[in-house]
């Protein structure tokens, strides 16, 4: 069975892992009505056309009983996002192709249970997209203050040299009297990412605090300087 053969408006999970077009992912996203937990895996980079945005307009569709949303760089979760709405959806993972920030946040007003939100900024490390660009210490500082965002009780931020780019800025905007709000930079259970922003309760357990940031402080924790920053 073709994957444009499934019952997608039947299945509860869904886990897509194979290379295909932004059309196509779409019109499987559109018909998961069902769904409570949708992850699109997979990467096309040996193909440029898989990621090719599509020359006509899309229609707008709601998810309702969607609370979990992961998305790959190569299904461009942003030129996604654009088309949907998700009013039950409560954790989002997207990983970033092509950056909008005013995207991201139109859907967070659209789908306003989200509590949880991973934005994977990790460009360069496994593959490269024509359409990818390196974000900017102004582009993260939006992230990071954006009034929307904040909003939200769990975000992290995902980057490369996350360890040195941050204490970097914060001292920058110290300096120019632009001071950033309290952060947090933790490891999260999975080992594999150095996540930037703000958690409403890390669990030791589960997390491992490198720093934190507040009021023109910066606190690091015993595992700051042994953790490897590369290439986080």
């Amino acid at each position: 069975m073709s994957l444009h053969g499934l019952p997608w408006s039947q299945l509860k999970t869904v886990v897509i892992d194979v290379p295909s077009s932004l059309e196509n992912i779409f019109s499987y996203l559109s018909q998961c009505t069902s769904a409570t937990a949708v992850t699109i895996h997979g990467e096309t980079p040996k193909n440029p056309g898989k990621t090719r945005l599509p020359s006509h307009r899309f229609p707008a569709h709601t998810l309702p009983n969607l609370t979990s949303l992961k998305l790959s760089r190569g299904c461009d979760p942003l030129w996604l996002l654009r088309h949907f709405t998700a009013p039950s959806l409560q954790q989002l993972e997207v990983a970033i192709l092509r950056r909008d920030q005013q995207v991201l946040e139109d859907f967070v007003k659209r789908s306003p249970s989200i509590h949880t939100l991973i934005i994977d900024e990790r460009y360069g490390e496994d593959y490269a997209y024509a359409d990818e660009a390196l974000i900017t210490d102004q582009e993260i500082i939006a992230y990071l203050t954006s009034p929307c965002l904040r909003a939200i009780p769990r975000v992290g931020l995902d980057l490369l040299y996350t360890k040195k780019r941050i204490p970097a800025l914060i001292q920058e905007g110290l300096e120019g009297g632009r001071p950033l709000p309290p952060l947090l930079c933790w490891i999260p259970e999975n080992w594999d990412q150095r996540l930037v922003g703000w958690w409403d309760e890390l669990d030791p357990e589960l997390h491992t605090l490198l720093f934190s940031y507040e009021d023109g402080s910066i606190e690091l924790s015993p595992e700051y300087q042994i953790d490897s920053d590369y290439p986080f």
